[in-house]
């Protein structure tokens, strides 16, 4: 059995390629890993000798961005998508239009230029490395699968060829243009930090191999220092984050996750009350953004402050969408387990309410002959305790006593202008009304033989039944 590892950055179109193989290949594809139910996520396949009993002739290992191929594969994948194009259509999916502003367009980009440019230097020492691009999935599907029967080793027919083709067709069509009147349709898109963004990327991996769409140039600007901090923090280099952050945020509008950086090398380099200070800043603007929270809570914990750090995260936990960083961030880092324990202990939902929503519409229709004024108030009667609760309050009501005693008095509205009632609709009267199923074909003939349902309703109300239960007082 053969292993394959499929890898692509996010967005770049591998889970419509790993569809594609799956058609193409049919039985003879076993598919592990990311999207795959039951994966052992291990480097090393737990269950490689068993799927080989199975007659499995390929195992595909679909990787997510932060993973390398494992050491016992016999070639590789990776999935391309134009990069500009990739890269605008992640930004618009992760930004709502109403946040968008240039200075969070050039933090996305120049973060993405470098986790691509890192990605595809990881890869690129990859032995048997084969490039797929995701445009061609769509221009010529048959094409582009034939070429890769090579690196897996397997046959297809030509009904695996069929099945690939139906799953690009039943696919959403990725842009394939990348120039700027192409690009300029979506209103997320601004020239200059996209340009900086493509000049980054062929400098540095050659675009891809993608046509440049822009003239190339040195990179440099806005996009490129800000990929340059990117880089030096993840080598560690704080005092290098610093050098490039400290004086361009005092002269340039940056987005929050920029000062949050500069934030983080302060402190990391001793500047403890001018980092806290910028920390500060950004959650005046952004109350809750998570990561504020937890680089506080970081560097409290590296001081000893174990108080101190608890009090930001509990902090952090009551704000918005902020609840599962936290404890990703405390399961990852292992820094305060008992924490950890505390906010994984997640209260159990609500049980839902005795009521269904529906019951309580049909005891306002038949007993008050209208419809509940709004969802709170069918909220408030989800509480009662079954239908019959219902039906006992509804019946007591003011507005139903009201309504009861003039219609006695003989002030009897007419029937809405509307068809006879159903089946259904005679059944439902009988149980808010009488509490009663029906007794006879006789009578459930004589009530579906009123001309509208609010008559119907009117006659099972002033019916000599209903009058003695009311006069009791068993309601």
């Amino acid at each position: 059995m053969k292993l394959i590892a499929l890898g692509g950055r996010r967005g770049s179109g591998h889970a419509l390629a790993m569809t594609m193989l799956r058609g193409l290949c049919g039985d003879a594809l076993r598919l592990c890993g990311e999207g795959a139910g039951g994966c052992c996520r291990a480097p090393l396949c737990r269950r490689q000798t068993e799927f080989e009993r199975a007659g499995y002739a390929l195992q595909l290992r679909v990787l997510d961005e932060s993973e390398l191929a494992p050491p016992t594969a016999d070639a590789s994948v990776v999935v391309l998508r134009e990069p500009a194009l990739r890269a605008l259509a992640q930004y618009t999916q992760q930004t709502r239009l109403a946040d968008h502003s240039v200075e969070r367009l050039q933090a996305f980009l120049s973060h993405d230029a470098f986790e691509s440019v890192m990605f595809h230097r990881r890869w690129a020492s990859e032995p048997r490395l084969h490039r797929m691009r995701s445009e061609d999935f769509f221009a010529k599907a048959a094409e582009t699968m034939g070429t890769l029967l090579p690196v897996l080793g397997v046959c297809a027919d030509d009904d695996g060829f069929a099945r690939a083709e139906a799953a690009a067709r039943a696919a959403t069509p990725l842009t394939f243009e990348a120039v700027p009147q192409a690009l300029e349709a979506s209103p997320y898109f601004v020239l200059q930090p996209f340009e900086e963004y493509a000049q980054l990327l062929a400098e540095a991996i050659d675009y891809l191999s993608y046509p440049l769409w822009t003239a190339r140039k040195p990179a440099i600007g806005t996009v490129a220092t800000l990929s340059q901090a990117w880089r030096a923090r993840a080598h560690g280099d704080w005092a290098g984050v610093q050098a490039l952050l400290a004086p361009f945020t005092a002269a340039h509008a940056v987005a929050p996750q920029i000062r949050l950086m500069l934030a983080e090398a302060m402190l990391e380099n001793g500047r403890e009350v001018e980092g806290r200070r910028l920390v500060e800043a950004v959650l005046k603007i952004a109350p809750d953004d998570a990561e504020a929270h937890l680089l506080l809570a970081a560097h409290s914990y590296r001081l000893g402050l174990t108080r101190e750090a608890r009090g930001i995260l509990r902090e952090a936990m009551t704000h918005p969408g902020s609840a599962e960083r936290v404890r990703r961030y405390l399961a990852d880092s292992q820094v305060d387990p008992p924490l950890l324990q505390e906010f994984s202990v997640v209260p159990p939902p609500p049980p839902p309410p005795p009521l269904g929503r529906e019951s309580v519409i049909q005891g306002f229709r038949w007993i008050l002959g209208r419809m509940p004024e709004s969802e709170e108030v069918i909220d408030a009667h989800r509480v009662l305790h079954d239908d019959y609760a219902l039906r006992q309050a509804l019946l007591r009501s003011e507005e139903f006593q009201n309504f009861h005693r003039r219609l006695i008095e003989g002030d009897r509205p007419d029937g809405a202008d509307s068809p006879p009632p159903d089946r259904d609709q005679m059944l439902n009267a009988l149980f808010w009304i009488l509490a009663r199923p029906l007794q006879s074909r006789e009578e459930g003939e004589r009530l579906l033989s009123a001309p509208s349902a609010a008559d119907l309703r009117l006659r099972l109300i002033e019916s000599a039944e209903f009058a003695a239960e009311y006069a009791s007082g068993s309601l």
